[in-house]
């Protein structure tokens, strides 16, 4: 999570305007995105009844990200 928030700050550093509209999401960030996700559902699945609202809902709304519109995500590791 460190990483991936890390990550953000500093997509948001390089930014010059206030607002920037992106041709597609950085790489790095979507792949810290979806080791996030991965690590997430190892936990829940190895820990069924620790459902942490916070947790639960970053994991929602990340798998919700729209990562089918980086042509990133489609790649194979």
């Amino acid at each position: 999570m460190n990483k991936l928030g890390n990550c953000w700050v500093l997509v948001n550093q390089n930014q010059q305007p206030n607002y920037e509209v992106y041709n597609q999401i950085p790489e790095e960030f979507v792949l810290l995105l979806q080791r996030v996700v991965t690590k997430i559902a190892d936990y829940l699945a190895e820990n069924p009844t620790h459902n942490e609202p916070t947790l639960l809902n970053f994991y929602f709304e990340a798998l919700q990200f729209p990562l089918w519109q980086n042509p990133v995500a489609h790649k194979v590791a």
